[in-house]
């Protein structure tokens, strides 16, 4: 790893800079050796399912809005029916959440496992851990960047994935499956559209700013 032992700046926050971005490029590298290993099967896999929830939220809540409409129009056979293929898509729901939640610690364990076999190589390289013994002070601590700071590290790259991948998922594909109906429909959906995303885009403005 490129790491300096000594001289290290403690008080300097991080920040996403240039910097920050080539280190990410050096550790996915680490954790990502080949295009088709273990970790990318698990990363894809994970995809595949975050999509598939999103497909299922849209028709969870397609069912839902049939509902609705069944019980204001009081027909008791469709809404009789739609509740059965309601209840049914509850089953293949519950597992989906499971199996996203399952794989991102499986793909945690496996990036830490990458993390830490390449550290503990460079580690007991020509000893160098004799030489980090005697430089290192209490600031700088090497077993716990070992340790510690590579869970915390895969722990929070595989969350910030699943927490950015499916809204974005959602918000993309509930916004192409709104503006189909509207077109089915023939109303104007270029406005409302319009005033989502800059509704979306002021919410996300101050928090960038903080």
């Amino acid at each position: 790893f490129p790491v300096t032992i000594t001289g290290v700046n403690t008080k300097s926050s991080p920040s996403f800079n240039r910097q920050f971005l080539n280190e990410l490029v050096f550790l996915m590298k680490i954790m990502f050796p080949k295009f088709l290993s273990k970790q990318t099967s698990l990363l894809l896999m994970h995809t595949g399912t975050l999509v598939c929830r999103t497909f299922l939220s849209i028709y969870v809540a397609k069912l839902e809005g049939l509902l609705v409409k069944n019980i204001v129009r009081k027909d008791f056979n469709l809404f009789a029916r739609n509740l059965l293929q309601w209840l049914l898509i509850a089953v293949p729901a519950v597992s989906c959440n499971s199996l996203i939640k399952y794989l991102e610690s499986k793909l945690d364990i496996e990036l830490k496992s990458q993390l830490v076999n390449r550290s503990l190589s460079l580690y007991f390289r020509d000893r160098i851990y004799y030489r980090i013994a005697l430089k290192q002070n209490e600031n700088v601590q090497i077993d716990q960047n070992l340790t510690e700071d590579i869970e915390k590290l895969t722990h929070l790259l595989v969350h910030l994935y699943s927490q950015l991948t499916k809204p974005i998922l959602d918000i993309s594909l509930i916004t192409v499956t709104l503006i189909s109906l509207a077109k089915q429909n023939n109303f104007n959906y270029l406005f409302p559209t319009a005033i989502a995303f800059i509704v979306i885009f002021c919410t996300g403005f101050p928090a960038r700013l903080s």
